[in-house]
């Protein structure tokens, strides 16, 4: 107690213009100095709105002005022009210094800098290296500090894409805009609480890059004219920091009150506050204390990015207050405070008599303080020293406690996890291997706790080792009863759970291949067959064996062979799709199994038989074998399943049997069990290697069905397509079109068809007989669809030079069901070069009358199908009839096919209809018989 009086009664002889903290009297003449922040008002700057609602400026004799910072304020720039007399910055100021700013840094606001990395997980964003040649938002306040922690993460600076910060929220990073955005982790990562896990935060320090925060300074000429100033406004400031870190509720109301220009919530300033503390350690290092070594880390740092020089002399630049000199005055106010403390002593021994009782109380209180820490030291020990991992959550999922243990084992220290999200931290948010969610799973267990006595799960060290604990957990309460968080018990179990793996991998997968063996296979192959005898579609089992496998094993060794088989085994991983069952039954045999086909017997045969020529292909490519690559080949075996009596078992013999017919053919060949379906495919294979050389030698030729009228005038002709084979002769569409549609051929087909359809209408138009013919033409739906297709048409009548008045293109309703606003603005864009539409085989389809309203038609034609039971069936004629009204009442031509017998004529004639076509008038011609109707 006597010492704290002579404390006061010494600073009561300072000049109040010097004294530095706990000056009692403001001078009424106070010196006014203008700070520049270099950000907006928030808890980053509370050191001054503290210093200054404290009154501890005024105690220095100041009138402190404090400027409020933003996008596009240089606080060095103020500083500089004389606009200001300090300013706050990043480290950056040194760089300023080494460009000729004459500043000086005063003090460290904060210790460590909170400029970070945020970057948003489902973006694809896992670690630095994710962030090559995509944009990342900083400003000029943060952009060497950035630059530089990714040149230490070790990303080249070539692949360094920085874009200028615009959004100062988490718009253009959540909505994937940027890659990554700079935030400072004292602010921003409030934003993202309870979604740590979604986010990627990356700090400068865990690469090794660690700069100041916040640095007070000023100019070179404030400390040589007004250095008692400077060191005024300094401890009056630093002064104000310790206030403000140590009254965060106060200083928060304060903010709100006065400066809260981002309207902030109570909470968020109350979090800045406690992770300001953090970067400050007020509790190990003096406020504003700045070191030599770390100015020279942050030297190093700017230098290696070529923003200074590496020798730069940093004399001048780090201010040093305990270098002042003592003013005169003070010398001699220390001497009369001498002479009035030995005044005092004699007064003060009047004061310890009362003091005694005092003394004892404190004693007392003393004793029991230290029996309370001791018996605290001794459970923290426990707690700490403790061989199990030990750590505390609150129930929105931050650490709250992690031991020493903890420690060691997850190569975290505390400050780096405590108040982190458990999830991205020790727990990722997804199991390898398994794919559990384990950020569901933590979700779950700190919302009913009490429902999770124990659980396992994958966890991660800072080092990204795999390692799988045992977690007990415990509900805590406060004294309410109220849950306030989880404590967790680990025990490290990854030992058993790698046994556990190694016992399955060597339970189910093949030891040499590491693919699936025989047991793992068979009951794969076992739920597939019952699968597809529910939902009806095609399986196929394929088996592989090597041709000649065992010559090369006896010839060049065990070694080769089974270098052979890992390369086979790789072969099928990279050809076959995700789904796909693979797996080495022994020896050189392999099997493969594809599901869900297709429901269509020949489908399904083509497709299979596609990805097993490509498996062919595939493995007789040359090996990377010791002694040469030797030419090695394959032969497969198909069984398709499907049906109920398909077993397991039968299934293998099968495959089997019909890779032994594969070899027996002559090896590297793929042969089906069921010698009908092999037939159906050799058949289709072949009908389809002769299609596509009949479209490269054009060997199709149009054929020409007239139209006629009740009259029996030819009036029009459909060009219906043939097939010249040069050795089967003229081939019928009904056996190639639909072969043409599934294997995408009709395109090609079509284009053909249309070019011999104008060139022949052309010649039609010259002659004086023939150039009103009208033309149909039909369109397949694949060939309608395409891309090309209206510009193909326009492209055949530009050729020909033809009147596309005269030509008319037939549809049918199938390729109404896709897409039918296409379909129309197709038709529309035709019809403006005089092109006409016809609906084909109208009345078979579906939705017809819809179609009929919507699109722009200029003819309905009559399936045969209606045609050919007209005389005979009542219910076929009143449709015919009712189709011949509808269409006249829409304004559309009526064209009759299949029509064969007079009566049919009859019928149609006394109803309207104005053309019929079929064998009652001639059967499908070439163009030079047409040519010699008309003109007859």
């Amino acid at each position: 107690m006597l010492y704290r009086l002579l404390v006061a009664f010494s600073l009561s002889w300072l000049p109040v213009g010097y004294a530095s903290v706990g000056a009692t009297h403001a001078s009424p003449d106070l010196q006014k100095v203008v700070v520049q922040l270099d950000w907006k008002h928030q808890y980053e700057f509370a050191a001054f709105y503290a210093a200054k609602q404290q009154g501890y400026y005024q105690q220095a004799g100041l009138d402190v002005e404090i400027r409020e910072g933003g996008p596009g304020i240089d606080a060095t720039a103020e500083v500089v022009s004389g606009r200001a007399d300090f300013g706050v910055n990043t480290s950056g100021v040194l760089v300023d210094r080494a460009k000729g700013a004459p500043v000086v840094a005063l003090a460290a606001l904060m210790q460590h800098s909170p400029v970070s990395l945020l970057a948003l997980r489902r973006n694809g964003i896992n670690s630095v290296q994710d962030l090559a040649n995509k944009p990342i938002a900083v400003d000029a306040h943060n952009r060497d500090e950035i630059e530089a922690f990714l040149l230490a993460s070790g990303l080249p600076k070539k692949d360094i894409q920085f874009v200028a910060q615009t959004d100062w929220t988490l718009n253009d990073l959540n909505n994937g805009i940027n890659a990554a955005k700079v935030i400072y982790s004292i602010n921003e990562v409030f934003l993202i609480r309870g979604r740590e896990h979604e986010y990627l935060l990356l700090s400068p320090r865990s690469s090794g890059v660690d700069l100041f925060g916040n640095i007070l300074f000023t100019h070179e000429s404030v400390v040589a004219k007004k250095e008692s100033v400077v060191n005024a406004f300094r401890a009056a400031t630093l002064k104000g920091l310790v206030y403000a870190l140590e009254h965060t509720e106060s200083v928060t109301s304060l903010i709100l009150q006065d400066y809260n220009t981002q309207d902030k919530s109570r909470a968020h300033l109350l979090f800045e506050a406690a992770q300001i503390k953090e970067l400050t350690h007020p509790d190990i290092v003096e406020p504003g204390y700045m070191s030599y070594g770390r100015w020279q880390h942050v030297l190093d740092v700017y230098a290696s990015q070529g923003q200074m020089p590496s020798k730069f002399d940093l004399s001048g630049f780090i201010y040093d207050p305990k270098a002042a000199k003592i003013p005169v005055w003070v010398v001699i106010s220390f001497i009369v405070l001498v002479l009035s403390l030995l005044v005092i002593l004699f007064i003060m021994r009047k004061l310890n008599h009362y003091n005694h009782q005092l003394q004892r109380e404190v004693v007392e209180r003393q004793i029991a303080q230290q029996a309370l820490a001791e018996s605290e030291h001794e459970y923290r020990e426990l707690v700490s020293n403790a061989n199990v991992i030990i750590l505390r959550l609150a129930l929105d999922g931050t650490i709250t406690y992690f031991n020493e243990y903890a420690e060691r084992f997850f190569g975290y220290t505390r400050q780096e996890v405590l108040g982190k999200h458990v999830v991205g931290t020790i727990v990722p948010a997804m199991e390898s291997g398994s794919e559990r969610d384990l950020a569901q799973m933590v979700a779950s267990i700190l919302s009913n706790p009490e429902n999770y006595h124990s659980n396992e799960n994958e966890n991660v060290t800072k080092d990204g080792r795999r390692v799988f604990i045992h977690w007990t957990n415990r509900v805590l309460f406060d004294r309410l009863g109220k849950a306030v968080g989880v404590l967790s018990i680990g025990q490290d179990i990854t030992e058993r759970r790698l046994a556990d793996e190694k016992i399955h991998a060597l339970a189910f997968y093949d030891p040499l291949t590491a693919l699936p063996n025989r047991r793992l296979m068979l009951d794969r192959l076992h739920q597939a067959v019952l699968q597809h005898q529910r939902n009806g579609q095609y399986g196929a089992l394929l088996f592989i064996d090597l041709d000649n496998f065992k010559v090369l094993n006896d010839s060049q060794g065990h070694q080769t062979g089974d270098r052979l088989l890992i390369q086979v085994a790789q072969r099928l991983r990279e050809h076959c799709q995700l789904g796909d069952s693979i797996a080495r039954l022994g020896g050189d045999e392999f099997i493969v199994m594809f599901e869900d086909v297709s429901d269509n017997p020949l489908l399904a045969l083509s497709s299979v038989e596609q990805m097993a020529q490509a498996l062919l292909e595939a493995l007789s490519q040359p090996y990377d074998l010791p002694y040469g690559s030797s030419p090695i080949t394959a032969s497969i075996g198909v069984a398709l399943f499907r049906d109920k009596q398909d077993s397991v078992d039968e299934l293998l013999k099968r495959a089997d049997l019909a890779m032994y017919q594969a070899k027996a053919a002559g090896r590297n060949m793929v042969r089906f069990f069921d010698p009908m379906m092999q037939e159906l495919l050799v058949q289709r294979t072949q009908l389809e290697t002769a299609l596509r050389q009949a479209i490269e030698q054009q060997q199709f030729i149009l054929y020409y069905q007239p139209q006629v009228d009740m009259h029996n005038q030819v009036i029009g002709v459909e060009a219906l397509v043939r097939w010249q084979h040069p050795d089967r002769g003229v081939i019928s569409p009904f056996e190639f079109i639909g072969l043409a549609e599934d294997t995408g051929l009709i395109w090609e087909i079509g284009l053909m068809v249309l070019d011999q359809a104008c060139a022949q209408l052309r010649q039609w138009q010259q002659q004086p007989d023939a150039n009103k013919v009208n033309l149909s033409v039909n369109i397949s739906a694949h060939q309608f669809h395409h891309a090309d297709f209206v510009s193909s048409v326009l492209a055949a009548i530009e050729k020909h030079h033809v009147d596309a008045r005269f030509l008319m293109l037939e549809i049918t309703e199938s390729l109404l069901l896709k897409n039918v606003g296409d379909v129309i603005a197709k038709m529309q864009r035709l019809k403006t070069v005089g092109i006409r539409f016809s609906i084909d085989d109208f009345g078979t389809g579906y939705s017809s009358l819809a179609y009929l309203k919507r699109l722009p038609l200029d003819e309905l034609k009559i399936d045969r199908s209606f045609i050919t039971d007209i005389m005979d069936d009542d219910n076929a004629a009143v449709i015919v009839t009712a189709f011949l009204s509808l269409a006249h009442l829409l304004g559309l031509h009526v064209v009759a096919e299949g029509v064969e017998t007079p009566e049919q004529q009859l019928f149609l004639a006394r109803n309207g209809c104005d053309l019929i076509q079929g064998f009652l008038f001639s059967r499908p011609v070439p163009a030079a018989q047409i040519t010699q109707m008309l003109e007859g």
